[in-house]
């Protein structure tokens, strides 16, 4: 949305015949509205400087996997890849500490998101490691109807472990979940794909 501004100087609103000799209630009044806005901006900017955000170990494994444009061997972000190897939760997973026994699904998401980049650069043997036993010890979480799920969960689980298998990496997770994982993901591929048709029709009809 394009604002449009007049071409006349802001003291043009004013009537021509308002005096505006400093000090006066007239030109008190023409400052202002310049006022409000400097002391609107000093409030914004302060509410800004007191804002925390919490680091999310998802989205800094993401990050972390950038490689450099000019070099690829390497990580654009390697501050993201050590961050990850200092990270790491006591019982190999990352994300929330402390987090709610019906929360396993995000832990599973994050540690497999987090051990893809230390093995794309090839360092964090042993964070990997544990990160993969976490992963084996609680992989029945992924596929429990009681458990909270992140959404999406179902769809980009099984993506990443394909994508550790093309950095020739092995999950332990069993034919048996991975069938289950995989049939889980089609389904929902298929529901997001039916609704999304059905929307379209509804928009187009």
């Amino acid at each position: 949305m394009s604002l449009s501004h007049s071409s006349r100087p802001w003291c043009s609103l004013y009537s021509t015949s308002v005096s505006l000799v400093p000090g006066s209630i007239e030109a008190r009044k023409a400052r202002k509205p310049a006022l409000f806005i400097e002391g609107t901006k000093q409030r914004i900017k302060t509410m800004f400087d007191k804002v925390e955000l919490s680091v999310s170990s998802y989205d800094t494994a993401w990050v972390a996997m950038v490689p450099c444009p000019n070099t690829p061997q390497a990580p654009f972000f390697p501050q993201c890849v050590n961050w990850l190897l200092d990270n790491q939760l006591h019982d190999g997973s990352w994300g929330l500490p402390n987090r709610d026994p019906f929360l396993v699904k995000d832990a599973l998401l994050s540690t497999l998101a987090c051990i893809l980049p230390l093995k794309q650069w090839g360092v964090g043997e042993e964070q990997m490691n544990k990160g993969l036993f976490f992963i084996e010890s609680n992989i029945a979480a992924a596929t429990d109807e009681k458990q909270v799920s992140p959404i999406g969960f179902d769809i980009t689980f099984p993506s990443l472990i394909e994508y550790a298998k093309n950095l020739d990496m092995s999950i332990p997770l069993g034919a048996t979940n991975l069938d289950a994982l995989i049939q889980k993901r089609e389904l929902e591929l298929e529901r997001y794909t039916s609704n999304s048709v059905l929307v379209f029709v509804q928009l187009y009809r």
